[in-house]
């Protein structure tokens, strides 16, 4: 796409200047005011060519913001387990084997939060 856009660019500020170069020499100073009127699609059409999609770049915002606060939540989680239940989260993890049972009556909440019984 870059190259489309470089050559539409190209092209259209090439005809800009064809442009006011034949009034020049057919019209004389009233090339000037038609030259700027001309100017105000030409740049308009300049940002539509080369705007980048904000929504790619807020979508991608969003991700990140939330995968901050993911990686906070997390951090405060772990700073705030004892030695003991660290160990004890170390050791399942190893383990590989998860009772979900268990995760549900004892370490979530309804709500969905980490809750220690």
């Amino acid at each position: 796409m870059d190259r489309n856009t470089n050559f539409t660019t190209i092209a259209l500020w090439l005809s800009y200047v064809v442009t006011i170069i034949y009034l020049v020499n057919s019209i004389g100073v009233l090339t000037i005011p038609i030259a700027a009127i001309m100017m105000v699609p030409l740049i308009v059409m300049m940002n539509f060519l080369w705007r980048k999609p904000k929504r790619e770049s807020l979508d991608s915002l969003n991700m990140q913001n939330t995968e901050k606060r993911k990686r906070q939540r997390i951090d405060d989680m772990l700073s705030d387990m004892s030695d003991e239940e660290l160990f004890e989260l170390r050791q399942r993890l190893q383990d590989g084997t998860y009772d979900e049972d268990y995760l549900y009556d004892n370490v979530v909440g309804d709500d969905g939060e980490l809750v220690m019984r």
